[in-house]
């Protein structure tokens, strides 16, 4: 089970961050860094100021308390939490459909770890992995909303799944030695990316969506993980432990051109796309080891600092529209969830929890239905 006070380590997100196979060195730097002691940083985010820039969806997020993990609603004030999921067990990787209209997630609310599928406000919670034993996490709708990738263990070792939206037709796609993990679509559905332990190290493949034709893109014997597509599909970004310390890389989709855009000796992890694809948000640990927010251009000019305060920033995740940030961050003795404009000012809030540790918010995507 994942500590919600060292949410580095959490085994359950493939999303989350230096989650993978040969990060161990990069994990021990981050926790160093964590928990550098919080408390000349709690004054640095105060109030609720107004956002001039509007919220563009709600946000769903992890949040342990009572001893347990949750699935919390977080209104666009910031006054308003909705519990997701009261009953017993825990709940982990939310995931937003498409249209806004469901979530998906993992919980072991049946006894083993399974995939099940809830509307946006909770009801109709149905169990789509139900016939199986095996720990069954982090599921990634498809584009179209028509299937669900998840991670399973039902092999000697953890593989990538597949499953109609409803549950049918699940198949296992990479089937292969060692641990397969952290999978994305590709924006057009036709590809996915994920990082694989099968050479002995973490490195990044994309095969179609089928699960033929598996490529090695990174090819080398550091540590690769966290890919994400760039919006047109044209390129990857990841972060790798090649050059002795974490760095955000590009790699266009078919493996050329790989190139380094932080190009800096601290730890810089892990990229995630602007939604025009302009810009690639990564936290960084150059400015005195504390872990700050920067933007880079894709061509890894206009490198810019976006927070301005002495906090701990992770678990980055761009508004659909783009012109908000949400991350989390550790000012006291809990975890809350904030937003902010892209530039950085007007910092927020929207968790509002002194008595829990929120983690992991996922924007609901903008659609006439929501």
């Amino acid at each position: 089970m994942c500590d919600p006070k060292r949410p580095l380590l959490c085994p359950c997100r493939a999303s989350s961050f230096a989650l993978v196979l040969g990060g161990v060195m990069l994990v021990a730097i981050m926790l160093v860094v964590l928990f550098v002691a919080t408390g000349r940083y709690a004054s640095a985010i105060t109030g609720t100021p107004t956002l001039s820039a509007p919220m563009s969806g709600e946000i769903a997020a992890l949040v342990y308390t009572s001893g347990r993990f949750e699935i919390h609603l977080l209104g666009p004030d910031g006054n308003t939490t909705l519990n997701l999921t009261p009953d017993d067990g825990d709940y982990m990787g939310a995931a937003w459909s498409p249209n806004g209209s469901k979530i998906a997630f993992a919980s072991n609310r049946d006894g083993d770890w399974d995939i099940y599928v809830m509307n946006a406000d909770g009801t109709e919670m149905v169990n789509l992995t139900a016939d199986d034993n095996n720990r069954d996490m982090s599921p990634v709708w498809s584009p179209d909303g028509s299937a669900i990738l998840f991670t399973s263990d039902g092999h000697a070792d953890q593989d990538i799944f597949i499953m109609n939206a409803d549950g049918s037709e699940m198949r296992n796609l990479t089937n292969s030695p060692g641990s397969d993990q952290v999978s994305v679509w590709s924006p057009d559905g036709s590809k996915i990316a994920f990082a694989s332990h099968r050479d002995g190290n973490n490195e990044i493949y994309v095969m179609n969506a089928d699960g033929s034709d598996p490529i090695n893109l990174t090819q080398n014997s550091a540590w690769d993980a966290s890919p994400v597509w760039s919006p047109d599909g044209s390129k990857i970004a990841f972060a790798s432990h090649r050059d002795g310390n974490s760095e955000i890389y590009i790699i266009n989709a078919d493996g050329d051109e790989l190139q380094n855009l932080s190009q800096n000796s601290a730890e810089d992890f892990p990229p995630v796309w602007s939604p025009d694809g302009s810009t690639i948000a990564f936290v960084s640990t150059r400015d005195d080891d504390v872990l700050q927010i920067y933007t880079i251009n894709m061509d890894g000019t206009g490198l810019t600092k976006v927070s301005d305060a002495e906090l701990h920033f992770h678990y980055l995740m761009w508004s659909p529209d783009g012109t908000l940030l949400a991350f989390v961050s550790k000012p006291d003795d809990n975890q809350e969830v904030y937003v902010m404009n892209a530039d950085g000012t007007e910092v927020r809030n929207i968790s509002n929890s002194p008595d829990a540790d929120e983690t992991f918010p996922v924007w609901r995507p903008i659609s006439e239905s929501n």
